[in-house]
């Protein structure tokens, strides 16, 4: 009942009840929780399996797939980073990570036929996180040729097959809900029902979560995710983009099977080899800017998500920042060894993009093996100003905060200067 409950709250009573969850009564849910935390946490990876089972009626897992899952919800069982609130939406946010791959495994048992639909070599933005993907992705999804993924699609990929298709509604809720309990990243990355983003999304359905890094606190499972092979996972994300397809044609849509996925995640940017494995005729594009910029506007990110979800005063910002910027040295240095051994990337400055937006749009598309017009262009443009114009408030961090030196980061990352941003 509380999955039902969390993800049908109703706009009215999001603002005060998130401003009061994150204010006194979450302090207080804090005190008087904590000391027990072992007697109410799901201890065992059984009871979130149980859990999931129950709520879907479905049983079948991917031995892969359940065993991450298993890995990661088990890591937060001893966990005393997470405040109350912040347990609770752990366990529904990985229920339905749960319930999803439940679905796509029902999904593709009654209807084999999916998997025969081609994903016509989609078009991939990566890059270190705040590095202008996210434009990138809202001015390609203008082109009809291109289907971008919706947030209410990643939500939940899978139609129900017996009952009123309800995602949308369920996910505009819980987007309208997100949004009150963060108003902080609206100016940073908002994310509503019917806004394209990124396919992370879908690999999580199949395991290996961002989210677990980059809001829940849970760095040891990127570092060990580094150590394995993604490939079944990225196997997940292709069945699951021939179920949305599959999806579109139900609904009507003519050429469904003709549009191009155009997809956005930096993380592909650390599993490159898996991706282009199981997309082998993918066209990767990979965004660049000022390693200064991108690595302390993402560790100002993080930070906001990640303190809706921990005690209150708890987030170490400064052990955050150094942690990212770790990890950002980790993701460089496996997509220079990927590009080593052959994988393709076409290199995309946010600088140049910005200044000459009309070069690198046809570079890009050339790349890409397609047509760009003088009709898209001004479309592409008019996209660029409008962005411009809709953002809801004005980012701003600093490197200190975050325990990060400017000149550290320049030596540290200095090919990137030399080899990206010339």
């Amino acid at each position: 009942m509380l999955f039902s409950w969390y993800e049908d709250l109703r706009y009215a009573a999001r603002p005060k009840l998130a401003e009061l969850l994150r204010g006194p009564i979450g302090r207080e849910l804090d005190r008087a929780f904590f000391p027990v935390r072992d007697q109410i946490s799901w201890r065992s990876a059984g009871t979130w399996f149980e859990k999931a089972e129950e709520k879907t009626g479905l049983s079948t897992w991917d031995p892969v797939a359940k065993r991450c899952f298993a890995e990661l919800v088990e890591g937060y069982a001893a966990s005393d980073r997470l405040s109350s609130f912040g347990r609770f939406t752990v366990r529904q946010y990985f229920l339905r990570r749960m319930a999803n791959h439940l679905e796509m495994n029902e999904t593709i048992r009654r209807h084999p036929e999916i998997l025969d639909i081609p994903v016509q070599a989609p078009i991939v933005i990566t890059g270190w996180f705040r590095t202008g993907t996210t434009l990138l992705h809202n001015l390609l999804r203008s082109d009809r040729r291109f289907r971008a993924p919706l947030m209410w699609e990643l939500w939940r990929p899978c139609p129900p097959l017996d009952r009123r298709d309800d995602r949308y509604e369920r996910a505009y809720a819980l987007f309208e809900w997100n949004r009150a309990l963060i108003p902080e990243q609206r100016p940073v990355h908002d994310v509503t029902a019917d806004s394209p983003e990124e396919c992370f999304f879908l690999l999580e359905n199949a395991g290996p979560s961002l989210t677990a890094l980059n809001s829940f606190q849970q760095p040891q499972h990127a570092q060990r995710l580094n150590e394995e092979v993604m490939d079944v996972a990225y196997g997940a994300m292709k069945t699951q983009l021939q179920i949305l397809t599959w999806s579109l044609q139900r609904a009507g849509v003519k050429n469904a099977r003709e549009l191009r996925w155009c997809l956005k995640c930096p993380w592909h940017l650390w599993h490159l080899d898996s991706l282009t494995k199981i997309f082998p005729g993918a066209k990767v594009i990979c965004t660049h800017r000022d390693p200064i910029k991108s690595l302390v506007s993402n560790a100002s990110l993080s930070a906001i998500t990640t303190r809706a979800f921990a005690p209150h005063g708890s987030v170490e910002e400064a052990k955050l920042g150094r942690w990212w910027m770790e990890y950002y040295d980790v993701g460089l240095r496996r997509s220079l060894e990927a590009r080593e051994r052959g994988v393709e990337l076409f290199d995309l400055p946010l600088r140049s993009l910005l200044e000459d937006l009309e070069g690198s749009m046809e570079a890009l598309y050339d790349f890409c093996g397609e047509a760009i017009g003088q009709t898209k262009l001004e479309v592409y443009r008019g996209t660029l100003a409008a962005q411009s114009r809709s953002r809801s408030g004005k980012h701003t961090y600093d490197a200190k905060r975050y325990g990060l030196n400017e000149a550290e980061i320049r030596e540290r990352f200095a090919i990137v200067y030399d080899r990206f941003l010339r």
